[in-house]
């Protein structure tokens, strides 16, 4: 991993307790890069964690199947 970047869901104003299903809830992040990470392609995952544990939520594909712990936004190069 050379960056994350952790924050509460809509700019700390709308809590998934009050999410509604198909809603779509918008949140900019600006994510640090650590300096020494190499030039090249890396992956930007996104995904969820319960915050009274820590645990990763998992991510489930249309059928209810379930497919890891992160969602796959884009392809950023490193320069």
């Amino acid at each position: 991993m050379w960056g994350q970047k952790d924050g509460a869901p809509g700019c700390a104003l709308q809590p998934t307790v009050f999410w509604e299903p198909g809603q779509i809830v918008r949140d900019e992040y600006t994510i640090p890069i650590d300096p020494q990470t190499p030039p090249g392609a890396v992956p930007l995952l996104v995904g969820m964690y319960r915050l009274d544990t820590g645990e990763r939520l998992p991510v489930r594909d249309p059928a209810g199947l379930p497919v890891g712990d992160a969602i796959p936004l884009a392809v950023v190069t490193i320069r």
